[in-house]
């Protein structure tokens, strides 16, 4: 362990998570009786550090905080061992994980940051936040990359958060499908893709930070005083690598977060358990990309011998994976022959593949297309369909797709999925057949104006925009009241 020299301002701070152990019931009081630094060699006594520590653990678990500057500024080093005698009821201890850093047992230097750059990157961050007077800075670290096949809430918050006039950057780790140099790539005025590590960060004082993945939750260790929205997306057992560790972190988050944001009425109505003010704001739209979808639209060429077939065209857009109930295409396959079936996206998890739908004579599957293309082969669907399978995943699922697929004024045909059944004007199929005389009925009213004007109207008072209005709002509200 080396020397050091702590300064004024530098403080000391020991970090424990402490867990709720499964018998132990009920909230409990844990006091850390002593904190001592264990046999040491070169200290003539065995110091016990004197900050006694009293915490509730509350459901499942919390931090006890200990400031051990008074040893380090005593013996100018940190102490070698630590070891924590405790009362309370049983607990465990959150064990070394690098999945979850953020938890695991540490001694952390706390200073009163410079605002200087340390770095190149820090620099270059340092100039952006000069150039204009932002009404914030919004950081979502890297979870999502920007470029993947489906363009997603995420990319979709940060853009639009950014026309609110919030310096917006999105951090990538650059894995797959993005490949950005080292620094900030501009994307408009407000709105950067960072590849940098989130120390880059603690140069901004007090900036929001989005979460969407329990696991991203030791990015925080790099910043300062953030202010946390957790935007709660997906029911989380669905994720990869999901385990308990997820499930605590992911109700840790739910409990102290700044906000807790739910996409879906069942997410919301689990996150109201643990935290009553959670707010429920669905997916949108981008209206002014997919409200043109007919009158600006330019035909693929890969469509032109579909459409010459004069077939109507049932079609699908998105991430075609185990979730899709590729039996029922199968259905509506051989029951309408004289429909054509057309799916864009991509094989996510080779399921696709597996059904052998793409083998049917009248379906057509295009593969991936860029974001800013859907709306072209959008405007060519006679109806649109989300032919999702019911299960923990899509009951909890608010599709993009819809939202889009009623901008362009396309009839709208689902299974039995809780948020598309409460939409105006979409059709819902309870079993096969009946999604098969849905399909139907769409046909029929495809032109009917009213039909049309009432999906189109839906769209407009969904928008990304007033979602992004709303957590802005709350953000302000809950930021003046720390205040």
């Amino acid at each position: 362990m080396v020397a050091m020299q702590p300064t004024s301002n530098q403080q000391y701070i020991f970090r424990l998570f402490i867990i709720k152990n499964k018998s132990a019931r009920k909230e409990r009081k844990v006091t850390l009786s002593s904190l001592e630094t264990g046999y040491d060699p070169e200290l003539q006594a065995i110091p016990q550090l004197v900050p006694v520590s009293e915490s509730t653990v509350r459901g499942d678990g919390c931090f006890l905080q200990l400031n051990i500057t008074a040893f380090v500024k005593q013996y100018n080093r940190l102490p070698k061992k630590l070891v924590v005698t405790y009362t309370g009821p049983t607990i465990d201890f959150w064990p070394n994980d690098s999945r979850y850093s953020y938890f695991a047992p540490r001694i952390e230097i706390a200073v009163s940051v410079s605002r200087q750059a340390t770095n190149r990157t820090q620099a270059e961050l340092l100039a952006i936040l000069r150039k204009k007077d932002y009404k914030d800075v919004i950081i979502y670290p890297p979870t999502i990359e920007w470029n993947v096949p489906l363009f997603q809430r995420p990319q979709q918050l940060m853009k639009f958060f950014a026309n609110q006039n919030y310096l917006c950057i999105y951090v990538t780790a650059n894995h797959q499908h993005d490949d950005y140099p080292l620094g900030f790539t501009r994307v408009n005025d407000n709105l950067y893709i960072a590849y940098t590590s989130m120390d880059t960060f603690s140069v901004i004082p007090d900036p929001i930070v989005i979460l969407s993945w329990a696991m991203n939750i030791s990015y925080l260790q790099a910043l300062d005083n953030y202010f946390l929205v957790y935007d709660y997306i997906d029911d989380i057992s669905i994720f990869h690598l999901y385990d308990q560790r997820m499930e605590a972190a992911h109700r840790y988050l739910l409990r102290n977060a700044d906000l807790v944001v739910a996409t879906a009425e069942r997410l919301f109505k689990k996150a109201k358990k643990l935290r009553p003010d959670t707010i429920l704001c669905p997916n949108g739209v981008d209206f002014s990309l997919f409200s043109c979808a007919d009158s600006q639209s330019v035909i693929p060429s890969e469509l032109n011998d579909i459409l010459a077939t004069g077939k109507k065209i049932v079609g699908y857009y998105g991430a075609l994976a185990e979730w899709v109930d590729y039996n029922l295409i199968r259905f509506l396959v051989e029951k309408r022959p004289d429909l054509q079936i057309v799916l864009i996206g991509i094989d996510y998890d080779g399921s696709l593949y597996r059904s052998g739908v793409t083998q049917l004579e009248n379906v057509a599957f295009l593969g991936h297309k860029l974001y800013s293309q859907l709306p072209n082969y959008l405007a060519c669907f006679d109806v649109a369909i989300i032919p999702f399978r019911i299960n923990e995943i899509t009951l909890g699922t608010n599709p993009i797709k819809m939202y889009e697929y009623m901008c362009a004024g396309k009839p709208v045909v689902t299974t039995n999925i809780p948020e598309c059944v409460k939409a105006p004007g979409v059709l819902v199929g309870k079993n096969k057949k009946h999604f098969v005389s849905m399909i139907d009925k769409a046909l029929e009213i495809q032109n009917d104006t009213n039909y049309v004007q009432k999906l189109i109207s839906f769209a407009r008072e969904n928008t990304w925009d007033s979602r992004v209005k709303v957590i802005s709002r709350l953000i302000e509200k809950k930021r003046r009241s720390h205040r």
